[in-house]
């Protein structure tokens, strides 16, 4: 029996190696550089005539926007229900050297410091259109807090190395974010997450204990 073709049916056309690549960009100091195009794969389909190319550059930046918005999808209606809150902040890569290492002070230290419970996050990085001043901007999950809360996380810092972004614009962020480039620092990565999709069992009221309270 003859099975119709689709068009996902493409073929395996050919792979090439970027030899000639273009000036990254670079940010001031050079702490984060624009991520290269190392290689391409080029796909076919029978029922088309042009060929349809893959980079690796374009894997990497749509797994990143997948994740991007696997977290906006998930935590967006839970934010908007007030069952739990996102913190939105951009941390300063010229100021913060190990950005990492600054989350979970900045998740287990600062914020349990302030009796506020944090779960998942997701970092990613970024260089200042007009500045090119390095930056991440990073997205931590809390249990549902206020706004007087939010304005204690951040108080004026005087070595400004971070600073809080409202929560209103947070969703709106991670749009931007997903519109931006790829940036990395040396051999590290680009953007990272915990895991998004535990249960925040512990920050949000379930039905059936909201039922029975």
């Amino acid at each position: 029996m003859k099975t119709e073709l689709t068009p996902f049916d493409a073929e395996f056309a050919g792979f090439s190696i970027i030899t000639n690549r273009s000036p990254t960009i670079s940010s001031k100091g050079g702490t984060f550089t624009e991520v290269p195009i190392k290689y391409e794969r080029r796909f076919k389909h029978p029922y088309f005539p042009s060929i349809v190319t893959i980079t690796d550059y374009g894997s990497k930046k749509k797994k990143r926007n997948d994740s991007l918005q696997d977290f906006y999808d998930h935590y967006q209606p839970l934010a908007q229900n007030k069952l739990v809150s996102v913190i939105c902040m951009i941390v300063y890569a010229d100021k913060i050297k190990n950005v990492n290492d600054f989350i979970k002070y900045f998740k287990y230290k600062k914020l349990r410091k302030l009796g506020i419970k944090a779960t998942s996050h997701i970092r990613v990085n970024d260089i200042g259109d007009k500045s090119l001043r390095p930056h991440c901007h990073v997205f931590v999950v809390t249990k549902h807090i206020k706004d007087s809360e939010y304005e204690k996380i951040f108080k004026k810092e005087k070595s400004s190395r971070y600073k809080g972004i409202p929560m209103n614009k947070t969703f709106g962020l991670i749009k931007y974010c997903q519109k931006k480039e790829l940036y990395v620092k040396g051999n590290g990565k680009s953007w990272s997450a915990s895991p998004i999709f535990k249960q925040p069992t512990e920050l949000v009221k379930t039905n059936s204990s909201t039922s029975a309270s």
